[in-house]
């Protein structure tokens, strides 16, 4: 369902999503994967001019760490728990899903961190979170413009 937000609820969610990390509390959302941590050596992430392979855990903390951001702007202190593990985790998998359909079709991928940021938000929109969707932007933006 898609919610609307107002012109409040969205500069208290800018504000969130530039707040340095070390002043928000933050959880280990690597851990809703269990055992399945898609780590695919065959796709290289290219970040800041480095490469490293592609971790699904990197996929769940982005998206748990947007969500966290939205709770936050919103409020709420409940935020690590079993809904939120289970939808970042869906999301998250989603994700490693489109990766290794590619991967499974013979092509060799290498993205960039935008590129992993669109595909998280197109997950997102597809699992009707606009709003956390809208809050991983506001972090890639803040990330960006650093």
């Amino acid at each position: 369902m898609i919610q609307k937000i107002s012109f409040e609820e969205d500069l208290e969610l800018k504000r969130f999503a530039a707040t340095p990390k070390e002043k928000k509390p933050r959880f280990d959302w690597s851990t809703v994967l269990g055992d399945n941590r898609l780590h695919r050596p065959e796709i290289k992430i290219d970040a800041d001019g480095s490469e490293r392979d592609f971790d699904l855990a990197e996929i769940a903390d982005t998206i748990g760490n947007a969500l966290t951001d939205l709770l936050l702007s919103r409020q709420e202190d409940e935020i690590f728990t079993e809904v939120n593990r289970k939808f970042v985790g869906s999301v998250a998998e989603s994700v490693g899903e489109v990766l290794a359909k590619q991967i499974e079709q013979g092509r060799a991928l290498k993205l960039s961190t935008h590129d992993i940021h669109l595909l998280i938000e197109k997950a997102l929109i597809e699992n009707d979170a606009h709003d956390v969707a809208r809050s991983l932007m506001f972090g890639r933006i803040k990330s960006s413009s650093k």
